[in-house]
């Protein structure tokens, strides 16, 4: 009797730990978020080797990575992090544009003043 029981609660158990895992997965598919192992075992608490051991968790498994095959995932922190970046990029060209109109101006009064100094020169060649 005991025996009987044992089994039919391990027969139990490894059922609801199948429904979470396909549930996982299928969570996964939903968010559009990629389906490995190591992140199905990480929001299930099963250990990677039930994900390969089940024959039916491994089936869908399978299939819903042959579904994302060839899908590109950005993770949320890159988004955030390449958003950021692209602000910064914006930022720096507006910056060197104002520091190219300083230039441009500098230069400018560089010239003026080279000619000022040099009618300057000549007005005391001529004095001589």
């Amino acid at each position: 009797m005991k025996y009987d029981n044992m089994v039919r609660r391990n027969r139990r158990v490894n059922e609801e730990k199948k429904e979470r895992a396909i549930f996982a997965i299928k969570k996964l598919l939903l968010e559009n978020e990629p389906v490995t192992v190591s992140t199905l075992a990480e929001k299930t608490g099963l250990s990677r080797e039930f994900f390969y051991k089940n024959e039916k968790v491994r089936e869908v498994l399978t299939k819903a990575r042959s579904q994302q095959q060839g899908v590109v995932f950005q993770r949320p922190q890159k988004a955030l992090f390449d958003k950021a970046m692209a602000a910064q990029l914006e930022r720096m060209k507006k910056q060197l544009e104002k520091e190219k109109d300083t230039v441009r101006s500098l230069q400018a009064e560089n010239e003026r003043l080279q000619k000022a100094l040099k009618k300057k020169e000549l007005n005391v060649l001529k004095k001589l």
